[in-house]
C-alpha cells in the first residue's frame, strides 16, 4: 500500500519528508509514492500534503482504492 500522487510533477522527499514539485534531475531521495498503511494514516498525510493535489491510497485489493485531495497551504 502506498500514498500517491496523480498530478505529475509531484515527489516525495524522504530527506525532508516533503512532497516536491519538479526535482532537479539526478537529486537523490525522492520518490512517487509514500509509505501508508492504513486510511487513518492516509486521512492524516492528506493534511500534510500540498493543497489542490490529488492523492490516491493503493489497496492490496482490487477496487479499494480511496482518492483524496491535499489540504496544506505550501509556501
Amino acid at each position: 500500500m502506498g500514498f500517491t500522487a496523480l498530478e505529475t510533477g509531484w515527489w516525495f522527499n524522504y530527506n525532508t519528508n516533503s512532497w516536491e514539485q519538479n526535482p532537479k534531475p539526478g537529486d537523490k531521495g525522492y520518490s512517487s509514492h509514500q509509505d501508508c498503511r492504513s486510511v487513518k494514516a492516509f486521512r492524516r498525510k492528506l493534511k500534510k500534503a500540498p493543497k489542490g493535489v490529488k492523492f490516491i491510497l493503493i489497496s492490496r485489493w482490487v477496487g479499494y482504492d480511496v482518492e483524496g485531495t491535499g489540504s496544506f497551504a505550501c509556501a
